[in-house]
């Protein structure tokens, strides 16, 4: 077989995951939930009624410090005053964007490693994955805690330790599809033809692994997003005043806050909840319309 005709097989078959995908009732839902969390980060200078970053005065020039929710502060007001809607709205750019970036490091780190590993082997693929084992007997919680004490916390420093550290199982599974589509017979003749491999894993194999690749990403963004919450959470990731929703869940550390102030943990939460469970439900859709063999597994 062809690249080409391995290309059109292809063509086709993604026809079919977009149609599967297209059937999937949880995988539509996590994907409308999704665009509207993307929307409303995008547009939050447009939607928060408040400044995020502000104290609100009243009329006598007091501060609305812990206010309970109200027809003018519909999920109260925080320990300075501040809305917490308003911060709730604009964290959710902090949290999507640091899932995306991180995201991309981790899967460009993977793709390099495992197409590397697995289209030379040998001493290479040796290497490379004793590196990545490596790695792996860290636990990445305390590796990611680690690296964010040692550097100025700050959103570009959570995105990179993030991206640096969850590569791993990226790299693994983009190995594991090379040397798989490596010994197939485009890939042979490519080599026998004298193609650069370079050329050979742009071109030839990394197109025809990405759909393992595709659903690795959509679950990396979840965890990069739970891995920003635990590190503002700890005070080692996004710091005041930039809103993160890690960050608000600081203050459920206070007794007085767990018992009384509901109002200023639990909307963070459940965004952190409804964010992470779209995303699970995304990521599930895909794996299913991918490969329909692993539905019931």
């Amino acid at each position: 077989m062809s690249s080409e005709q391995f290309t059109m097989q292809s063509e086709s078959y993604y026809r079919g995951v977009v149609r599967r995908l297209r059937k999937n009732t949880y995988g539509m839902v996590g994907l409308g939930v999704l665009l509207i969390l993307v929307l409303v980060a995008i547009f939050a200078p447009y939607i928060a009624p408040y400044d995020p970053n502000l104290p609100i005065p009243t009329p006598e020039g007091r501060s609305r410090r812990w206010q309970p929710p109200s027809e003018r502060h519909i999920l109260g007001t925080d320990s300075i005053g501040r809305d917490v809607l308003s911060r709730v709205i604009f964290a959710s750019r902090v949290s999507l964007s640091v899932g995306l970036v991180a995201t991309v490091i981790t899967i460009t780190i993977g793709i390099i490693i495992g197409s590397l590993a697995g289209f030379f082997g040998g001493w290479v693929d040796t290497v490379l994955m004793r590196f990545t084992d490596t790695i792996l007997c860290f636990p990445v919680i305390f590796l990611c805690i680690a690296l964010a004490t040692m550097i100025r916390p700050s959103i570009l420093n959570v995105m990179l330790i993030i991206g640096l550290v969850y590569w791993t199982r990226t790299a693994r599974i983009v190995r594991a599809e090379f040397l798989r589509l490596r010994e197939m017979e485009f890939s042979q003749a490519a080599v026998a033809l004298g193609v650069r491999p370079g050329r050979i894993i742009a071109r030839h194999l990394l197109p025809n692994a990405m759909s393992p690749i595709i659903v690795d990403a959509t679950l990396r963004v979840a965890y990069a997003i739970l891995m920003e919450a635990t590190l503002s959470f700890l005070g080692v990731g996004v710091q005041e005043p930039i809103p993160s929703w890690g960050r608000m869940l600081h203050q459920a550390t206070s007794i007085s806050v767990l018992d009384g102030r509901a109002w200023l943990w639990v909307p963070p939460g459940i965004a952190i909840l409804v964010t992470v469970l779209s995303i699970n439900f995304l990521g599930d859709a895909l794996r299913d319309a991918l490969d329909p063999k692993l539905k019931n597994i």
